[in-house]
């Protein structure tokens, strides 16, 4: 495709020397000429074909630079797919060594001494890596019981403050109201005294009264 439109942009460019060549002679032929109206009409259509041409010319420039870029993409594109394409072919050819590795491992004979060796390694590795594990595992199992265990602890000393707490408040809510209940019970006694004082001392003025009201009458 991008040959055919350089051929195409050097067919154009052909054309548009030989449209100029030709127009130079129509000029020519119309200056050598009385007929002043074909010659304008003559330079008219000479001045549409340039522009046409240019317009044709510039859209061929701007497919040729968009067949560029795509193309660069394209490559970068592909590029990528066979680096993704090597990389994952090295990993399988690096799981199937390792496979094969293994396979040839254990079709080793047992009674055979270099089979021996390998399945002697194969075992201990083996062994020693379940014993990691055991390890790990009650490791893990120790600290959760630890985790739990402490939890507990701490839960069960918050729960105490927390209830300590709530009998320290309730203490003393219940001394603040005894306290108000002494108060308002002082109150009340020293009230009903004033009272009983007030009323006695009345009672004595009236009684004195009444007595100096007789002895007057006696008087009299």
């Amino acid at each position: 495709q991008s040959l055919k439109i350089r051929i195409m942009l050097q067919l154009i460019e052909i054309l548009l020397i030989l449209n100029k060549m030709l127009l130079n002679l129509k000029l020519h032929f119309y200056n050598n000429s009385p007929q002043i109206g074909s010659l304008y009409q003559a330079k008219q259509k000479g001045k549409k074909s340039l522009l046409k041409l240019n317009v044709i010319t510039n859209r061929i420039n701007k497919l040729l630079q968009e067949e560029i870029v795509l193309q660069k993409k394209a490559e970068d594109l592909t590029n990528k797919a066979n680096y993704i394409f090597e990389k994952k072919k090295q990993i399988q050819q690096k799981k199937e060594q390792q496979q094969k590795k293994k396979i040839i491992v254990e079709e080793i004979p047992f009674t055979h001494p270099k089979g021996q060796l390998n399945m002697l390694k194969c075992q201990i590795a083996k062994q020693f890596q379940q014993e990691q594990n055991k390890e790990k595992s009650y490791n893990l199992k120790h600290e959760i019981a630890e985790l739990y265990s402490k939890k507990s602890m701490e839960d069960q000393i918050l729960q105490e403050n927390l209830k300590w707490k709530v009998s320290q408040v309730k203490q003393q809510q219940q001394i603040s109201k005894q306290k108000q209940l002494e108060y308002k019970q002082r109150k009340l006694e020293t009230v009903l005294k004033e009272k009983t004082k007030f009323f006695k001392e009345n009672k004595n003025n009236q009684n004195k009264k009444k007595k100096y009201q007789k002895s007057l009458n006696k008087q009299k």
